[in-house]
């Protein structure tokens, strides 16, 4: 065992570790500050007024610098009478721990001069007292901090006082307690902790049941368990759904959403009959769209004819008809299209159910909806259905709409019909909207059109937009037009955007994007470079533009960007391999499951989008052009 920091320094110095030198010897020329700083520092808490801040400050980082030979006295601060100096130390033994995880070659190396344990034993230490802060602290703050340090330091050490907790059933110590036990049900999603996740699972089941649990006990419960999608909890789920209270069953429905068992989804959707409550009603038709199971149509159909005067029930069971791929819906959707008595909220949401469900019938029905209001949603699905009747209605309001949105749909819906007679309308528009979303989306029609009348204008765009999107939708254009004139314009946009020091390099992404397509290799490595940007927004451009261009080397980089720090760069990589196409990707998405990207609303219901449902309709698509043997 080392002892001596000579011994220690030669160590480190022969192996030249990564960390910065001068931070090492800080903390070697600090080692083991013993009780005498840590009192000092105790006084400076307790006469905060007669020490100065920096002086205070100086002694906080000698304290953390010292690292393990600094647990001995801090958690001996754990049982001070003043919950000030016991709050404190807990901060401290925080930064430590932080330390110890952050750099492990130092944790293994410096193993505390005098003393006959390594850091790791220090840790365990330092677990020990956060939990008996946690359990029997007098303070609820210092109680509150104990609890969020061991989620993330030692959650399976948690658990089974959390579920203590839980069966008790004090009020104080649930409101207190429950914060707690949803960041460490997130956490164990979002870092995949496996064996935490199964235990805190099986301790919220066995702590409560739907007839006795109370509110305060089951509403907490229910919500995490949604939080880590755990189907084990669908009886318990589906037995509040006949709860007295709207509240618990709002939960309910929210977590039975969320569980990802298309097994749950037909007792949900019976449920909608006899449920009252509006807003329950809404939780349950956001989480029959989750499940996305055909089952649920007939009750889901039922509910939304008895309730199409409904403008907020209508529309979301609308929705989730779409979501369930509930393709008898169909001739009723087509009617209350047709039916100008209809609420507009309720027709615009029937249009865009028969696009998303490719209803080969709705043309008619939607062109005559449109003839009585000209409405965005109505000109989404006509063009989403690739509707060529709608053509002439599109070019009149691009040209003549005072309406942002109508424009913007109507370029949209000239890209997916792809009509080579929109092409002279798109161009005047390209170079004459007021609107930059307008001109991007008449950009992307062009490229879709591969009209060659478009090419001179796009060049345009490319050069002298006046904004970045406007020109980065230029230069995606020019790939999907495919003309390889167009490569000289590209490779002048990516001279001239390579070197800026914007932070978003949409422009030099896409049009190194679009060299690649049309054969000119050269770029890619401007690619693989903003893989690594230092912006998530250019490794997000950067992966999606590689998948689309179905390079040799998208593979090695889309397994990186599963991995990424940042939700939105993963997010991407999943969207990577679904444009690439190779399913031997499919183990490495399965793995990457279990990945939150937005905080959820726990009291109305509603979810943040998530990569698992990329990563679902990912598998999916991967699976079916490449079936199992």
């Amino acid at each position: 065992m080392l002892k001596t920091r000579p011994q220690i320094f030669r160590l480190l110095t022969s192996l030249c570790v990564g960390c910065s030198l001068t931070g090492t010897l800080t903390l070697l020329g600090e080692a083991q500050p013993g009780s005498s700083i840590v009192q000092e520092f105790v006084q400076a808490v307790q006469k905060e007024k007669e020490l100065g801040h920096g002086r205070r400050l100086a002694l906080q980082m000698r304290i953390v610098n010292a690292g393990a030979a600094s647990v001995d006295p801090l958690v001996g601060l754990l049982a001070h009478e003043d919950s000030r100096v016991r709050a404190v130390a807990l901060s401290l033994l925080q930064e430590i721990g932080k330390q110890f995880d952050e750099d492990p070659l130092i944790v293994q190396l410096y193993l505390v001069d005098g003393l006959d344990r390594s850091a790791a034993e220090a840790r365990d230490q330092m677990t020990r007292a956060l939990v008996r802060a946690f359990v029997s602290d007098p303070a609820a703050d210092i109680r509150r901090m104990a609890g969020f340090s061991l989620v993330h330091s030692a959650p399976g050490e948690l658990i089974p006082h959390l579920a203590d907790i839980l069966r008790g059933g004090e009020e104080a110590r649930l409101e207190e307690t429950v914060p707690i036990l949803l960041n460490l049900a997130e956490q164990t999603m979002m870092k995949r902790l496996t064996g935490p996740r199964t235990a805190l699972i099986r301790s919220l089941l066995e702590c409560v049941s739907a007839e006795t649990a109370a509110p305060g006990v089951l509403e907490p419960v229910l919500r995490a368990l949604g939080m880590m999608r755990a189907k084990e909890g669908g009886g318990l789920a589906l037995r509040t759904l006949s709860h007295p209270e709207a509240s618990l069953r709002a939960v309910a429905a929210f977590a039975l959403g969320e569980f990802e068992a298309p097994s749950l989804a037909l007792p949900l959707a019976q449920r909608l009959a006899s449920e009252r409550d509006g807003r329950v009603q809404q939780v349950i038709l956001t989480g029959l769209a989750r499940l996305k199971s055909p089952e649920a149509g007939p009750p889901l159909l039922e509910f939304a004819r008895a309730n199409s005067a409904s403008a907020a029930a209508a529309p979301m069971a609308i929705e989730a008809l779409a979501e369930c791929g509930f393709r008898p819906a169909c001739p009723w959707l087509r009617q209350a299209v047709s039916d100008p008595r209809s609420l507009e909220d309720v027709t615009d949401a029937a249009a865009l159910a028969l696009a998303k469900l490719g209803d080969a019938e709705a043309g008619a029905p939607l062109l005559e909806a449109f003839g009585r209001r000209p409405s965005p949603a109505i000109l989404a699905a006509l063009g989403e259905l690739r509707e060529e009747r709608a053509v002439p209605f599109m070019l009149k309001l691009l040209r003549e709409s005072t309406s942002v949105n109508l424009r913007l749909m109507a370029a949209v819906g000239l890209g997916h019909i792809a009509d080579a007679s929109a092409a002279a309308s798109l161009i005047e528009a390209l170079e004459q909207d007021e609107d930059e979303r307008v001109r991007g989306q008449c950009a992307i029609a062009l490229g879709r059109l591969r009209a060659g009348a478009g090419r001179a204008a796009l060049e345009k765009a490319l050069a002298q937009d006046e904004t970045v999107h406007v020109r980065a939708y230029a230069a995606f254009a020019l790939g999907d037009l495919g003309n390889p004139d167009s490569c000289p314009a590209l490779r002048a946009a990516l001279e001239s955007t390579e070197n800026q020091r914007s932070p978003d390099k949409i422009v030099l992404i896409n049009a190194a994007a679009a060299l690649l397509r049309l054969g000119d290799a050269q770029p890619v490595g401007v690619l693989h470079d903003q893989t690594r940007s230092h912006h998530p927004w250019n490794r997000q451009n950067a992966l999606i533009a590689l998948g689309l261009t179905r390079h040799p080397s998208a593979r090695a980089y889309i397994l990186r960007g599963l991995k990424d720090a940042h939700p939105m760069v993963r997010h991407a990589a999943v969207t990577a391999a679904g444009d690439l196409g190779d399913a031997s990707l499919v183990p490495d998405l399965e793995s990457a499951r279990g990945d939150l990207y937005f905080q959820h609303d726990y009291h109305h219901g509603f979810r943040g989008y998530m990569v698992d449902m990329k990563i679902d309709e990912i598998v999916r698509a991967l699976q079916a052009q490449s079936p199992p043997p």
